[in-house]
């Protein structure tokens, strides 16, 4: 039990960072930085409970009538569950199998199972939160609306929090585990592993598209509501009488459910772990190597095609980052199936037939934003930065290279996304000219952005890149930028529309590319004034 408090110390310390906070040297520094990221942490946190509070009085107000209010604590435990599960395969990965620190680990007299129940507890720490966000809002709602309060209550959803990620997490990891075994067979096993994730996320996807028809079957089939919701996920059944009747043993068995699964995939795949790590190290060498002619390149193409290795080289950096863009493009492909008048009647919004360009803009922001790579480029150098430092080259050389390598991602998917679009919704052609060229001016933003935010916010000793792909400042901060970035869009539009009484599409839309030329032109001038100082003091 002490290495695992050792090891699970360890981790916390080197995800958060916080031992900086005790150098002497530049100290106040890291007090700014930790406290930007705490704000944007706790902005996250304000955004998710909000949602969460908003969905549950919508739900309070419907379901009070029809005596089926428990219900809200069972959608809040599935919505839980299914957030914990989506966002756990994609760490799962790096936290499990990528990790810098395993062959230091694996040296360490310490058993596979206690390194291995460390790493899980870490992929959990995130979850608890997230499911905390959600469930405490609706479980406070629930006993406002039912007119009831009980400490016991509170000290069963205490419990209950405790064990609710536990078998979205293993779920997750033997998903993640998959994955990265069937990849290991193939030579180019990170190739493969991008395109196996990318399939299981795009499954998982269309599966979550579709949950609708899915619930509405097991209700169907099932004597109330309650009931058939109860057969999609047995555990919050047992939670939720838990909770609503204080029955003591229908949380006994919610905790063996939970923890039990929990406990055989610890002792199973404590077997495994190294087998797969050790697949993973293995490396494919030629034996046919030939001298042939040297070829010279410039120095931007040689750096880009530096950043375009490292990028592949990671599985997680390119599902965190690709995966918005494949989202995109799938989307645009949907619209080919789904005429425009059916896609109005689907959203339930008879006004947006006349903004549908305004609205494929939002969809191109939010997808070409999540897809930003360089707001974690500089971080991911890691303790090779140092390599970059000492060669004969500009620091602006090495930002073009790290932004025209996220214009690669970016720009293409988004211009076959944009063609697409314009098949398929059949709207005017200087709209898809305007959408074609806003699209390319955002990616530059983005990717210049989310440069400079990680100079402000590198996080340079990470043990695996999941860490700061998923869970950095820059990235956090890069996120509620877009959430930021897609509500003064929206609210830009209503403006012209209600205030300026402005109905023309296209002067909507140059409004908004010449809000966007301004911010590249200065987000360009601060990367040139201080992105090179920044970069020469890391």
């Amino acid at each position: 039990m002490s290495n695992l408090f050792i090891l699970l110390k360890n981790s916390f310390v080197n995800s958060t960072g916080i031992n900086s906070l005790s150098k002497g040297i530049d100290n106040s520094k890291e007090k700014r930085k930790l406290l930007i990221t705490t704000v944007t942490l706790l902005l996250i946190a304000t955004v998710i409970c909000f949602m969460s509070t908003s969905y549950s009085i919508a739900l309070a107000i419907v379901l009070k009538p029809m005596g089926y209010l428990d219900l809200i604590l069972i959608v809040a435990i599935l919505f839980s569950c299914i957030l914990s599960f989506i966002m756990s395969i994609y760490k799962a990965q790096g936290t499990l199998f990528s990790s810098k620190d395993y062959d230091l680990l694996m040296s360490l007299p310490i058993k596979n199972s206690t390194i291995l129940t460390s790493k899980i507890l870490s992929l959990m720490s995130i979850s608890y939160i997230e499911t905390a966000l959600i469930i405490i809002p609706a479980s406070i709602l629930y006993l406002i609306y039912n007119g009831s309060l009980s400490w016991i209550f509170f000290i069963i959803l205490v419990v209950g929090l405790i064990f609710i990620p536990m078998i979205p997490i293993i779920a997750a990891s033997i998903i993640a585990m998959i994955i990265t075994f069937i990849s290991s067979r193939f030579k180019h096993k990170n190739i493969a592993t991008i395109v196996v994730g990318m399939g299981a996320l795009l499954l998982i996807l269309i599966v979550s598209m579709n949950m609708q028809n899915y619930i509405n079957a097991f209700v169907e089939n099932s004597d109330s509501i309650v009931s058939g919701l109860s057969k999609i996920y047995l555990p919050a059944m047992y939670l939720k009488d838990a909770l609503v009747n204080y029955d003591v043993f229908n949380l006994l068995k919610f905790i063996a459910i939970s923890i039990i699964p929990f406990v055989i995939f610890i002792i199973v795949f404590s077997k495994a772990f190294k087998t797969v790590n050790g697949k993973l190290s293995e490396s494919y060498k030629k034996a046919n190597y030939k001298v042939k002619k040297l070829e010279t390149s410039s120095i931007t193409k040689a750096l880009v095609m530096q950043e375009l290795r490292r990028y592949f080289a990671t599985p997680i950096y390119v599902m965190n980052t690709a995966f918005g863009m494949v989202l995109l493009v799938a989307a645009s492909i949907a619209t080919l199936f789904v005429s425009k008048e059916t896609l109005v009647e689907l959203l339930g919004y008879p006004e947006i037939a006349n903004m549908i360009p305004v609205a494929i803009l939002v969809i191109l922001v939010f997808t070409i934003g999540l897809s930003c790579t360089t707001n974690s480029s500089i971080s991911l150098e890691g303790n090779r930065l140092w390599i970059l430092k000492v060669l004969p080259i500009e620091p602006k050389d090495i930002f073009k290279g790290k932004i025209i390598t996220n214009l690669i991602i970016t720009i293409p998917a988004a211009v076959i996304a944009n063609i697409i679009f314009y098949i398929g919704l059949k709207f005017d052609v200087k709209y898809l000219i305007l959408n074609l060229v806003i699209s390319i001016v955002f990616s530059i933003v983005s990717a210049v952005l989310g440069l400079i935010i990680n100079l402000c916010f590198p996080k340079m000793d990470w043990t695996n890149p999941t860490t700061v792909v998923k869970q950095s400042a820059s990235v956090m901060i890069t996120i509620l930028g877009i959430m930021i970035l897609i509500l003064a869009l929206i609210g830009v539009s209503i403006a012209l529309v209600k205030i300026f009484s402005v109905t023309n599409m296209m002067i909507i839309l140059i409004v908004v590319l010449i809000l966007f030329l301004i911010t590249l032109f200065v987000s360009i001038k601060v990367l040139d004034n201080i992105g090179s100082k920044k970069f020469n003091r890391l």
